[in-house]
């Protein structure tokens, strides 16, 4: 029996959530009580209860963005070429395909009460639009349904940030960037020291067992601080937490 739902379980919830009828709302709920996805009785229809408020306001900034138009999906095909790096240059395709898009507009939203991680990837799926001239607009939707509207690259501005982020990718499969979205926040406040970006690396890999719910520790930074990596962790490094921060547009509202 069901107790409670793990971070992964009321992802895939509120993710339906969003896209139902407010008339089926019921249905679907007595529908995920009976396959398990709930748990049972009273504490089903709280647990249920609490999943639609966290979703409701996401939900009605999408429907007045997006109400009656039909989502469609992009299909990429991206060349970038000379992409320098230590030992010479590289060239890259990528491919795949990229959905939410809305007429002229691709829509991204996310539930989380840190909504950085989620940017950062509609940031980068943008770049990737717009290498291919794809959309007008780019929308994504806080949690407390708030619109912020990405500013649009043209083709050539778009590949340009895309070499310098495969540059940092290959760089980075040769010695691990000094580098989380944790440094990149505390690199970006106006008065923060060296000391001050280098002490993020070692609290990620602590974690924090008493927020809600419970941070583990990041055993991959912990495993690089084993290794004595982030001992010489100096001005420069910190100087390129703010370049690269800047290239994933993490220096914007």
């Amino acid at each position: 029996e069901l107790f409670g739902l793990d971070g992964l379980q009321k992802w895939g919830i509120k993710q339906n959530l969003l896209k139902q009828e407010e008339d089926e709302i019921d249905a679907f709920m007595s529908k995920c009580i009976k396959e398990g996805l709930l748990p049972l009785k009273n504490l089903g229809n709280i647990t249920f209860k609490g999943l639609k408020e966290e979703v409701d306001p996401v939900k009605a900034k999408f429907i007045e963005i997006a109400q009656n138009i039909e989502e469609e999906n992009r299909i990429i095909n991206v060349e970038i070429r000379n992409v320098k790096h230590d030992h010479g240059f590289a060239d890259f395709r990528i491919t795949g395909t990229i959905n939410s898009i809305y007429d002229d507009s691709y829509i991204t939203y996310t539930f989380s009460k840190d909504p950085v991680k989620e940017k950062v990837r509609t940031f980068i799926r943008m770049l990737l639009l717009c290498s291919q001239s794809e959309i007008k607009s780019c929308i994504f939707i806080d949690k407390d349904g708030n619109q912020n509207e990405f500013s649009i690259f043209s083709e050539d501005v778009a590949k340009e940030r895309l070499k310098d982020l495969l540059s940092l990718f290959i760089k980075g499969n040769h010695n691990p960037l000094k580098f989380t979205l944790n440094s990149a926040k505390e690199a970006l406040k106006d008065n923060a020291t060296t000391y001050d970006i280098k002490n993020t690396f070692f609290k990620e890999a602590e974690g924090n067992y008493y927020a809600k719910p419970p941070m583990p520790g990041n055993k991959y930074i912990n495993g690089l601080i084993e290794q004595v990596y982030f001992d010489q962790f100096e001005d420069q490094d910190a100087d390129e937490i703010r370049m690269i921060a800047e290239l994933l547009n993490l220096n914007t509202p």
